[in-house]
């Protein structure tokens, strides 16, 4: 069987988003799936301190081995350095690549689900997060609320003042509704206080956030890393977000759109388990 590896990169939405993305070609191809998940200043949690194991993973990746034609790279920007590949904006239908494949394994980057993938919310049901997170997560809701509960999420750092409207938005919806209940999460620990001013706000204490990687901005130019987002993400610091997600997820979200991976993740889980829910009634 041909092979299809999953090169997840980037901050947890983005490789989320290549994850349930790389899966459903894997399926619609007839591929066996293989993922790639470094630890890097992005995301210091390894594959399995997020995930139940559901499938093989690469523990290192030899550029060579998709250089010289050996595998079809469908990728969207080519920070792995392979020597060519498919521009994976340019394909509008998975089974346009069956005519250049000639038998070729895969090499799959996009931190976008694209628009080809037809079922994201099926794949994503079938992504299993592990059982020691989810039931972190179903405390923190069964402490603080037994009925329908509103999330939000604001992001800040690497966006600054983009999320500052939001968060004006969701303050004002906070302040007129003092009878229903509100959860938020953020990667900032000053904004997620100041929602919690408000009685009718929970959130999850976590231990570690989000930090720099260099002094300066959070937009610095990192030259280590080659970028201009200057973030650092440890390995706790991921898995407490990972909490905040499944809260998230579990909520009638509410946060305006800013552009934000983790909360269109969110969005995505929170679908799948309501098709789970549905299924198993």
């Amino acid at each position: 069987m041909n092979k299809l590896y999953i090169y997840c990169d980037g901050g947890f939405g983005n490789r989320f988003n290549v994850l349930v993305a790389g899966l459903w070609i894997s399926e619609k191809l007839g591929y066996h799936p293989i993922v790639y998940w470094p630890e890097n200043n992005w995301c210091g949690a390894s594959f399995r301190q997020i995930f139940e194991p559901f499938v093989d993973l690469l523990n290192t990746f030899n550029v060579e081995h998709f250089n010289n034609y050996k595998t079809l790279n469908l990728i969207h920007e080519n920070q792995m350095s392979v020597d060519s590949f498919v521009n994976v904006k340019n394909v509008t239908n998975i089974t346009q690549t069956k005519d250049i494949l000639q038998g070729r394994d895969i090499l799959y980057f996009n931190n976008l689900i694209p628009s080809f993938v037809e079922d994201p919310v099926g794949t994503c049901s079938k992504i299993k997060f592990r059982d020691d997170l989810i039931q972190i997560a179903e405390e923190q809701i069964r402490n603080n609320t037994t009925e329908e509960f509103f999330g939000i999420h604001i992001r800040k750092t690497d966006f600054g003042s983009r999320s500052d409207l939001a968060e004006k938005i969701c303050l004002d919806i906070v302040k007129g509704n003092q009878n229903k209940k509100f959860f938020i999460c953020s990667d900032d620990k000053e904004t997620e206080n100041k929602f919690c001013l408000h009685k009718n706000v929970f959130k999850f204490d976590k231990k570690q956030y989000v930090a720099k990687f260099t002094e300066g901005s959070w937009n610095e130019h990192v030259r280590e890393i080659n970028s201009n987002f200057n973030v650092t993400r440890s390995s706790e610091s991921v898995t407490n977000a990972i909490v905040d997600l499944l809260i998230l997820s579990r909520s009638t979200i509410i946060s305006p759109d800013v552009g934000s991976t983790f909360a269109d993740t969110a969005k995505l889980i929170n679908k799948s388990r309501r098709i789970l829910e549905r299924d198993q009634a």
